[in-house]
């Protein structure tokens, strides 16, 4: 018989002070009392007034032996009472309870705790949250808000307030608070005020860093092309039609944009030539765009008709690659590894890539429009209470719930579509693989790739074997249905890690070799 422990008031917990605490408390059953707390060969298994109870998964107990009540022993025999008080680690929301724990043990994501015979289950947050007022913006050293703009957490006597974006480049940053703030080490410059009613530019919304070092402005008339030396503004795209959504890139090489500049308006994504100001469109939607990021040549579009779109696009052609539908409204969308971060004013999903899964209401919180920043490590998302960091994504992933996605009747409708796609991916792979000094099949590709993980454990991401070997991430997905990058980088830390610990390597050098933290490694090997 399977139980799941019920989620009672969690009114009686007093946490005090506002400690960002590495745990939540997800369970509380009180219908059972509990003595002990044994793991043995992999399980958890419950003493308890009823019998012994197994743990199947997370907060599920599967009843197990219910002849033998009361405490056990290790070996699940039957125990005297003795009580003797433990304590929890200072990262456990504890509360009240702390003082009469009498059994804790951590498993997988979770923390098990007896106190005064109840069951406590707190799961690992697995994100850490700095408090601030409703988040607009964020970049390495800057947190912008409604109610201030913090630099590594001191607040900035102006402008008080951003409600646009701010952009951190290595010489200079941009504060869009309606107007453009500029901050170049001691020196601090006001571009261009906007106070309203006299808005000669608009609502400068977000700044853009072009190859030949000047300036793509976003303002709610329009686009401009700004020279930063001259404190000069020109109209490029009269925006009256619509909002104009950016497409959100990755800085590299000291710029965002080359030659051209994508956005989206109303149902359009468009292409502007910043020799020319000639604008082209590349793709129409049956719906109003949203959001918008792409990951090399390929474009995620969010819509307002809930769904997501991926498109690909280089210099010759155009064509969708696929279609998700999602369960929610959304606002914001970015890209980190093989997922997709969606946020919106009811919370967090994300999109695993590689196994076509939507994890549904991550965080339930309500976050605000483009406020997301993305590092090597990490990607950060600001919402009305603060900011949600996320670091060991993939542990993430394997730790939350999981809602399949799947409209059959998209599916079946778009067959020959996704057909399409599939050739024209091996004939783009043919392609790579002639024009290369090496020329691989499948199968040796997968096992080079395979090689270049075993080797480079350390640091190695989908993003860089795409690189190494010069393919499309989602072209690097169809070598072979059997072969997922992701899972086998996974896979191979988590066999080494064990490896070496079990040789008693010292857990720096585990660290180094396997990527991993030494937090990581301390709290779930």
């Amino acid at each position: 018989m399977k139980y799941i422990i019920s989620i009672l008031s969690l009114g009686f917990f007093v946490f005090g002070s506002g400690q960002d605490y590495d745990y939540e408390l997800v369970s509380v059953d009180s219908e059972k009392i509990y003595n002990t707390i044994i793991k043995d060969e992999g399980s958890l298994f419950f003493g308890t007034n009823q019998g012994v109870y197994k743990l199947e998964k997370g907060i599920r107990l599967v009843e197990y032996n219910p002849s033998i009540k009361g405490p056990i022993t290790t070996n699940l025999k039957r125990e005297t009472l003795r009580i003797s008080f433990t304590s929890a680690p200072k990262n456990i929301p504890i509360g009240e309870f702390g003082s009469s724990i009498t059994s804790i043990q951590s498993f997988q994501n979770y923390v098990y705790v007896i106190s005064r015979g109840k069951l406590l289950i707190f799961k690992n947050k697995l994100y850490s949250f700095s408090p601030y007022e409703s988040v607009r913006s964020i970049t390495k050293s800057y947190i912008g808000s409604y109610n201030g703009i913090f630099q590594r957490g001191e607040v900035l006597t102006y402008p008080t307030y951003t409600n646009g974006q701010i952009k951190e480049y290595d010489d200079i940053t941009f504060i869009c608070y309606d107007g453009i703030f500029a901050i170049r080490g001691d020196q601090q410059d006001i571009l261009y005020d906007a106070p309203a009613g006299n808005r000669i530019y608009g609502a400068i919304e977000n700044i853009f860093k072009l190859q030949n070092g000047n300036y793509v402005v976003v303002s709610d008339l329009g686009l401009y092309l700004y020279n930063l030396e001259e404190n000069l503004f020109q109209m490029i795209y009269d925006g009256l039609d619509g909002p104009i959504i950016p497409l959100r890139v990755t800085f590299r090489d000291g710029f965002e944009f080359k030659p051209g500049f994508w956005f989206g308006q109303n149902n359009t994504l468009y292409k502007i030539n910043l020799s020319t100001y000639q604008v082209s469109t590349i793709q129409t939607f049956d719906a109003e765009i949203v959001d918008m990021v792409s990951e090399r040549d390929i474009y995620y579009v969010l819509t307002s008709d809930q769904k997501i779109t991926s498109l690909y696009s280089d210099n010759h052609r155009t064509f969708v690659v696929n279609k998700i539908p999602l369960a929610a409204t959304f606002h914001t969308l970015e890209h980190k590894r093989n997922y997709l971060f969606i946020s919106g004013n009811n919370g967090l999903s994300i999109y695993d890539l590689s196994e076509n899964q939507l994890h549904n209401n991550v965080v339930i919180d309500e976050f605000n429009r483009g406020a997301v920043f993305k590092t090597d490590n990490s990607i950060s998302l600001g919402g009305i209470h603060g900011v949600y960091r996320f670091e060991n994504i993939d542990l993430l992933v394997d730790s939350i719930s999981t809602d399949f996605v799947v409209n059959e009747l998209d599916y079946r409708s778009d067959t020959v579509l996704i057909l399409i796609v599939i050739l024209l991916g091996f004939v783009i792979l043919i392609y790579v693989f002639k024009n290369r000094r090496r020329s691989y099949n499948n199968q040796e590709m997968v096992l080079a790739i395979q090689k270049y993980i075993n080797g480079n454990l350390n640091k190695v991401d989908v993003v860089a074997i795409s690189e190494k070997f010069n393919i499309d991430n989602n072209l690097l997905y169809h070598l072979d249905a059997d072969f997922k990058p992701g899972d086998y980088i996974k896979q191979k830390r988590k066999e080494k890690a064990a490896e070496l610990i079990a040789k008693g390597f010292p857990i720096e050098k585990i660290a180094k070799v396997t990527g991993y933290s030494v937090s990581y490694l301390k709290r779930y090997f």
